[in-house]
């Protein structure tokens, strides 16, 4: 799930082919499953012989660090995606055990102390008899 508005406009369009298959699956933290991006990108062959003065040799320099630092992109919007999938994740969890902590438990105790008070009156009104 990666945010492609984030990546400048000419990586979307030229360069990268972002895919998300199940096999991308990370194993799962804290039971949440992870969803890893893959890049593909075209090389488009070598330039080596465009302008003069090694012209072509610089170019394909440029485009291997301009493929290095694509890559660094894509695994650090993966990176953003999984901690905001942990964050709603936790959010989630701490709403359940604030739920548990003020709701529901005290519920149950109410609950227990009615019986045990009823079975209390109960007794004694067997015992009166």
């Amino acid at each position: 799930m990666l945010n492609l508005w984030k990546l400048p406009r000419i990586i979307q369009e030229k360069y990268v082919e972002l895919t998300s298959d199940e096999t991308l699956l990370v194993p799962s933290r804290s039971g949440v499953h992870l969803i890893a991006n893959e890049i593909a990108i075209d090389s488009g062959g070598k330039v080596m012989m465009t302008g003069l003065a090694k012209g072509g040799q610089k170019v394909q320099i440029a485009k291997e660090r301009f493929t290095e630092v694509v890559h660094c992109i894509v695994e650090l919007a993966t990176l953003q995606t999984w901690f905001y999938t942990l964050d709603e994740a936790l959010k989630i969890t701490n709403r359940r055990v604030n739920a548990l902590e003020h709701i529901v438990i005290p519920r149950i105790e109410n609950t227990i102390a009615f019986i045990i008070s009823e079975l209390d009156e109960m007794e004694r009104e067997e015992f009166y008899r």
